[in-house]
């Protein structure tokens, strides 16, 4: 049997973009907020991101947070980072350990 389904908040970027990827499995955005001093509409955060939409890769800005949903096909690691290569090489990859909940 899979694990259950897995929500998760995306860290925010605190300077630069980054575009936040996710071996594995795809995710679905199930919601996306962005800081009011921002001044975004609905229709500027659908630029991002739709709620609904399955990514397997986002945009990562200050000011922004994501919620996203997936379904991992195994209980384990799994690889997430930034798809620039020269930030994974300098540290933004991380290996996340999906567990089943508590």
């Amino acid at each position: 049997p899979l694990p259950s389904p897995a929500h998760a908040g995306v860290p925010r970027s605190l300077s630069h973009m980054h575009p936040y990827h996710q071996h594995t499995t795809h995710f679905q955005v199930v919601n996306l907020v962005a800081d009011a001093a921002l001044g975004l509409s609905a229709k500027d955060l659908s630029v991002f991101a739709t709620i609904g939409d399955y990514r397997d890769t986002v945009a990562l800005f200050s000011g922004l947070t994501y919620t996203i949903r997936f379904q991992p096909p195994f209980l384990g690691r799994m690889m997430v980072h930034c798809h620039i290569l020269k930030h994974e090489d300098l540290g933004m990859m991380l290996l996340a350990n999906v567990t089943e909940p508590i």
